[in-house]
């Protein structure tokens, strides 16, 4: 049975072996809030990302948003 921490280090070694985390993580923040900002009033601290690498090595990608308001287009009726 692998332990948590066990899992974690695994973590750990695939990200550094496949790309730079935090520069793939920033680069891919910036574009998701350049995204919202088009439907939204949004601020850099409204929105939390993560990549997460699961045990069969895929990644799994969360965000989480807020919006001070939504843009209301009439092309969406």
């Amino acid at each position: 049975m692998i332990t948590e921490a066990e899992k974690r280090l695994n973590q750990a070694l695939i990200l550094e072996k496949h790309f730079n985390p935090k520069k793939i993580r920033s680069v891919i923040k910036s574009d998701i809030f350049s995204l919202l900002k088009n439907y939204g009033d949004i601020e850099s601290e409204g929105l939390h990302f993560d990549i997460v690498i699961l045990d069969d090595g895929s990644y799994e990608v969360e965000f989480k948003a807020k919006l001070n308001h939504l843009k209301m287009f009439k092309s969406f009726n």
